[in-house]
């Protein structure tokens, strides 16, 4: 018998009911079971909703609120006021760009921030700006800046060189093959030919070492006064390493890479001007590397990728050119400045390497030390060994000071704040008196 013709009541319900009751019984039914299955369908559709957002979604979330923090660490450091209504990247619209995927509905929205981050690392820099550096240094500091510059004819902007290396920190780490580290290289690009220099991108690409998928690495090369067949090299990373890895508490944070990946690039934004002065017999080229520290995993991962790559171009694929000598700069910020002899670089290049650390001596800059310290591995073992260039590092690796209980290398305390532009004003006064005579 038809459920919907009979309903079993054992107090008065015992036989069948009339066709109306029947019919009100078997509507009512048909609506239960209808609210039943939307019911169901709504709950069935919200948890694959659910397991789709927690599969593609979430983890960008995750990642973002990483960048966030680290970002917010680099902005506490940072000359820019955050409630600068003018300030393009306020909040985390650029951790929008530096974490979205690469789909359709967001690349509009992606172009628009790159083409603003660009525009704002090379944007002239403001009255406001240059004196919240200034209010960070003490009168000693000021006074020791202001008579570094003096020492050469060419006024560094030292000032300049901080705000730049503040302005890359505020970008979040750059990392070799992210839109962030493409961002940094357009900008780049964009800053150099806006002076006149020409600029070439020497472009590679690799297995990612934690996802094995292409990457690109790409290094840069501005050439002054590129018609000169003989030339000097001034070199740097401008990369961030993954992780910092060498952070006590949080060896998987980001890292912000003020003096270890931002110093470099700050202080050539500024030498350059001068460097394309000196029209002597020798061109000036100043190169760019990629993925000095593209490592994940210590023990796994090489280092050096792009100085290896230029290296071995130079030598397979020669250049109508050639490089006399090359000078790498490495952490040159730090705000206790200790520059001495770097071991590989005596042994591959001594007479230049004490050239530079006598015209620092010519010009008194008591932070060049003429005794050798560290024996460090960077970008100017490829250059002597595979490219046959002469050339010299100078890195001040005990960051921030010889003998300190703690380190600022490879962690999140490598920020702006623990820089200083008289460093770089001293470095930037001896690199450009020694390139004036070397290229006599």
């Amino acid at each position: 018998m038809n459920i919907f013709d009979t309903i079993e009541d054992t107090t008065s319900w015992n036989k069948i009911q009339p066709r109306s009751s029947q019919n009100q019984t078997a509507n009512a039914l048909i609506v239960a079971l209808t609210a039943r299955f939307t019911a169901g369908f709504i709950v069935l559709c919200s948890l694959i909703l659910l397991c789709w957002f927690s599969v593609t979604r979430l983890p960008i979330i995750c990642q973002s609120l990483a960048e966030v923090s680290c970002q917010a660490l680099s902005l506490r450091s940072s000359s820019v006021s955050e409630s600068n209504p003018t300030h393009p990247f306020r909040s985390t619209s650029f951790v929008k760009l530096s974490s979205v995927q690469d789909e359709d509905a967001s690349r509009v929205q992606e172009k628009s921030l790159e083409q603003q981050w660009q525009e704002y690392l090379i944007s002239p820099i403001k009255d406001s700006q240059r004196q919240a550096v200034l209010d960070s240094l003490t009168q000693a500091e000021r006074n020791d800046m202001d008579t570094t510059i003096a020492k050469s004819p060419d006024t560094i902007d030292a000032i300049a060189a901080q705000i730049y290396l503040q302005r890359l920190c505020e970008m979040g780490p750059r990392i070799s093959g992210s839109k962030s580290m493409k961002v940094q290289q357009q900008g780049l690009r964009l800053f150099f030919e806006g002076m006149g220099a020409t600029v070439a991108s020497q472009s590679f690409t690799i297995p990612h070492p934690e996802t094995r998928k292409s990457v690109e690495l790409v290094n840069l090369i501005v050439q002054l006064h590129p018609e000169k067949k003989n030339r000097i090299l001034f070199c740097c990373h401008y990369d961030t390493r993954p992780y910092a890895d060498q952070d006590p508490k949080n060896p998987r944070a980001s890292l912000p890479g003020a003096n270890d990946g931002a110093s470099g690039v700050g202080l050539f934004m500024v030498l350059a001007p001068h460097l394309q002065k000196i029209d002597q017999r020798l061109g000036i080229d100043l190169v760019f590397f990629d993925a000095e520290e593209l490592v994940y995993d210590r023990s796994r991962d090489a280092l050096f990728l792009g100085s290896i790559h230029f290296a071995n171009q130079y030598v397979r694929s020669a250049p109508d050119y050639r490089y006399q000598a090359g000078v790498l700069i490495d952490m040159i910020a730090d705000k206790t400045l200790e520059l001495y002899y770097e071991k590989n670089s005596l042994n591959a290049a001594g007479p230049l390497t004490k050239s530079v650390w006598n015209k620092a001596r010519q010009l008194k800059v008591a932070e060049f030390v003429a005794k050798p310290l560290h024996q460090v591995r960077d970008d100017h073992l490829a250059l002597n060994e595979i490219a046959k260039i002469p050339t010299t590092d100078l890195i001040d690796f005990d960051y921030p000071a010889i003998n300190s209980s703690t380190s600022y290398w490879h962690t999140t305390q490598d920020t702006p704040d623990k820089c200083s532009p008289v460093s770089m004003a001293k470095v930037g006064v001896v690199l450009l008196e020694w390139a004036k005579d070397y290229t006599k």
